[in-house]
């Protein structure tokens, strides 16, 4: 091989084609260096600032402090998915910097929440894991629209799992979901199951969540199912890689403008800053590509994606991530389970709009490197790991956004409805709600 590249080096130096190489790269590099006074302190404050950001936002993030409270429900729930949406609003806590330093210099970030189903040897649970400054903020909105819940603080289930530090063997399978079609592209909501609608009787309802809720009661004694959904506001996107940056449109009507104010302005915002995604202009896009591949004749179909996607975009969007995790000892291990835990997701979908598939899988996988039994053991402690700590949107995440009506549906507190014996609800409140519950 070595030989291959020596005789090709050879051949290239005694072919017509090497000295005016030669001063074409010449040129260029003269070229470069010319401008190096524009391009050279560009690149070195990129570099300072994102270095500097990072060590900021790692000390920022190192002080939050996080606090899990269970959520018990009553027997009996006759709310529709909708207080659920409302609760979701005060979640809804972006981080708006007054000024550029201010973000670069403090390194705080928009504050992120869990809403986990859990199933611990079949008992199902609700959390909601937050930052402790908005424990009070979350309780008082949970008050608000289930008043006859009982919210309290817990120790973390997630600890009491010895999974990769106990003597006695434990197996693990774990996945994250992401969407199947572009962001704006909505699910299947409650809205589609009809539960909005206030008339519709107890015995004509199908929610959606019930599959899930099922799945989570079936599992069985030395056995544990948790579902994970990170959430926050969204604000400003993962950052874009650098082909995502408008280089046609910089060679096409901005070079020329060295120095002018539109070049300034494009270089900031296209090169000096990361190029971030927003949900409702990649929207904005689907919809254009939509109409324009339907021309003149625009089926029912595209009309319906249309609506939906205008609909979706009139609420609150998230970020989010979701992640499944089923472990159990090796001697109780059922792998029936994986295939129950890996569908649980399939109700949300359509066809014709948007739906959930797995990324991120813990198996074996040659295009991710996990090719041995130590890469596998390796990839599921870091799934474990992630679980634990609520790691993901500045653990090189890349979220997706659902909208408050989307969240409601895969996450909320079910009614009659559903029958899972091993649900864990209340008889009666135990305690009464804050009498300063927000308005």
């Amino acid at each position: 091989m070595f030989d291959y590249y020596v005789q090709t080096y050879q051949s290239f130096l005694a072919s017509p084609y090497y000295e005016p190489t030669m001063v074409l790269l010449g040129y260029a590099y003269n070229i470069v260096t010319a401008f190096a006074f524009i391009w050279a302190p560009l690149w070195m404050w990129e570099v300072l600032e994102s270095t500097l950001q990072k060590q900021k936002r790692a000390a920022f993030l190192q002080k939050m402090e996080f606090t899990l409270l269970e959520i018990r429900v009553p027997r009996n729930i006759d709310k529709s998915p909708l207080a659920m949406e409302l609760v979701l609003h005060a979640l809804h806590q972006p981080f708006k910097p007054t000024n550029r330093l201010e973000k670069i210099t403090k390194g705080k970030v928009n504050s992120w929440f869990s809403l986990e189903m859990v199933s611990t040897e079949g008992a199902v649970h609700f959390y909601i894991y937050t930052p402790k400054e908005f424990v009070k903020h979350v309780t008082n909105h949970l008050y608000s629209q289930y008043p006859d819940i009982e919210v309290r603080e817990t120790v973390d289930y997630v600890t009491k799992v010895p999974f990769g530090r106990d003597k006695e063997e434990w197996d693990l399978h774990g996945a994250e979901f992401i969407l199947s079609k572009p962001d704006p592209y909505p699910i299947k909501t409650y809205v589609d199951y009809g539960l909005d609608k206030l008339d519709l009787k107890e015995e004509f309802k199908i929610d959606p969540m019930t599959v899930v809720l099922e799945y989570l009661g079936a599992i069985e004694r030395g056995q544990h199912a948790w579902i994970q959904i990170l959430i926050q506001a969204h604000e400003e996107r993962y950052k874009g890689k650098p082909k995502d940056r408008e280089w046609d449109k910089f060679w096409g009507e901005y070079w020329w403008k060295i120095g002018s104010e539109d070049w300034m302005k494009f270089v900031t915002n296209n090169w000096w800053t990361p190029p971030t995604q927003d949900w409702k202009k990649e929207a904005d896009k689907v919809i254009k590509e939509i109409k324009d591949k339907a021309g003149d004749k625009m089926s029912s179909i595209q009309r319906k994606e249309i609506e939906a996607i205008e609909r979706s975009i009139t609420k609150l969007g998230f970020d989010v991530g979701i992640r499944a995790i089923y472990l159990a000892r090796k001697d109780r291990y059922d792998t029936a389970n994986i295939a129950g835990l890996m569908g649980i997701m399939k109700q949300f979908s359509s066809l014709e709009l948007n739906g959930f598939k797995d990324n991120n899988v813990t198996k074996k996988d040659a295009k991710r490197d996990i090719k041995t039994d130590a890469d596998l053991m390796k990839a599921k402690k870091k799934m474990f790991d992630a679980y634990l700590r609520r790691g993901f949107f500045y653990e090189k995440g890349k979220p997706f956004v659902l909208n408050t009506e989307e969240l409601a549906t895969i996450f909320h507190f079910p009614g009659r409805v559903s029958a899972t014996p091993t649900f864990s609800r209340i008889e009666s409140r135990k305690a009464e709600p804050p009498s300063n519950l927000p308005i």
